[in-house]
């Protein structure tokens, strides 16, 4: 997905210079790194939510969460920045 944002990054800053890419490089690096905390937390709380006693069989729920709040982010990187 880190491919996808930078490509997403590049098409949108072109019209404004490289300046401007470096600068919404370094932008949208940080902001994907504070989403994929927000994404473990996020699907972490899920997972002890939904289990008061926790046991191997839990995993596939909280990887099954991370693969679909990351479906989600790639429609809105693809929506926000390539579908303008």
């Amino acid at each position: 997905m880190d491919r996808l944002v930078i490509i997403a990054i590049d098409a949108y800053s072109s019209e404004y210079g490289e300046d401007a890419i470096a600068e919404g490089r370094q932008r949208i690096k940080e902001a994907q790194e504070h989403w994929k905390q927000y994404r473990d937390k996020h699907c972490l709380f899920g997972y002890y939510a939904k289990a008061p006693v926790h046991s191997g069989s839990q995993f596939p729920m909280s990887t099954s969460c991370k693969a679909d709040i990351t479906k989600e982010r790639i429609e809105e990187i693809l929506t926000y920045y390539l579908r303008q």
